[in-house]
């Protein structure tokens, strides 16, 4: 009895997709469980860098990292206003990081 019904649904989506054949229905295998990081796989930390803008006193690693960081974002940027602003917070990071280190 069930695989009339089977049968039937088949050959209602056949003709719904234009005789586009689908293939039979196989019964659904157990779940299993994973986890979800492949194994040998490293996870990167990510830092928000226009988050140094806001921060009340940012250590010059922090100024500097930040700094380098920008430069790198900007030069793989295509040309425009998005990399001129990230060009231009570099800017701000590299006169903070320059006055932290003077004073």
């Amino acid at each position: 009895m069930a695989g009339t019904s089977d049968k039937a649904v088949i050959d209602y989506l056949d003709t719904l997709f234009l005789d586009v054949t689908l293939p039979p229905v196989q019964s659904v295998s157990s779940w299993v469980e994973s986890d979800s990081i492949d194994q040998g796989n490293r996870l990167q930390p990510c830092s928000d860098i226009f988050s140094l803008m806001s921060i009340n006193n940012p250590t010059t690693h922090e100024l500097w990292q930040g700094f380098l960081q920008l430069l790198v974002l900007g030069s793989q940027l295509p040309r425009g206003q998005v990399q001129s602003y990230v060009f231009l917070q570099s800017q701000v990071l590299f006169q903070k990081a320059r006055e932290k280190m003077a004073g």
